[in-house]
């Protein structure tokens, strides 16, 4: 975190007090200790303050971050248990994080709960609407419900987004012959 130094904030002392500046009417003399070149440096102090505030993430994101990436190595090890324990707690400190979203959906994937996964992966959708993993994901979601229709919709999107993921191609040729399978079972 950046700190802005306390100089900044407060006019010089050692400014004069009799400082001269120009108005629209003439010359003139502002008297006591606020000067006009202490009240600028004061603004620019306050404005830069304004600025870092929303340039530099604060130290929240960046505890986020690293605590999203240390699930993903969960997920990674296969300890989904771990990783929804840490993204449940980061969910609940920013409900709308599509990551976090996101990769929540993929622990329940992982875990064959596909309730909860679809649950987060609509809030991650609003955000990454086209997104071919989250796409995919939903695919994954409806494939373990047994929904193949809605599968094969959501592989075939993920493949118009991305021709090169394989993965989604596979499950769409899967949920063809599902639903090859199922039609055949009913016209029986």
């Amino acid at each position: 975190t950046l700190s802005v130094s306390a100089s900044l904030l407060h006019p010089p002392s050692n400014l004069n007090e009799n400082a001269t500046t120009s108005t629209a009417t003439g010359h003139g003399k502002i008297r006591g200790k606020a000067s006009l070149p202490g009240i600028v440096v004061y603004f620019i102090a306050i404005v830069l303050i304004a600025l870092i505030s929303i340039i530099v993430p604060s130290d929240k994101q960046y505890s986020a971050s690293s605590q999203i990436n240390r699930s993903i190595k969960l997920i990674d090890n296969k300890d989904y248990k771990g990783a929804q324990k840490i993204l449940l707690k980061l969910n609940g400190q920013d409900p709308s994080n599509a990551l976090v979203n996101q990769n929540l959906a993929a622990t329940y994937i992982m875990a064959h709960d596909p309730d909860n996964a679809l649950k987060y992966l609509g809030v991650a959708y609003k955000t990454l609407y086209s997104n071919e993993n989250v796409l995919f994901n939903y695919g994954l979601a409806y494939y373990q419900q047994g929904n193949y229709a809605e599968a094969l919709k959501c592989f075939e999107i993920a493949i118009s987004l991305n021709p090169s993921m394989v993965n989604a191609h596979t499950y769409a040729g899967t949920m063809c012959y599902k639903l090859r399978r199922s039609e055949e079972r009913f016209s029986r």
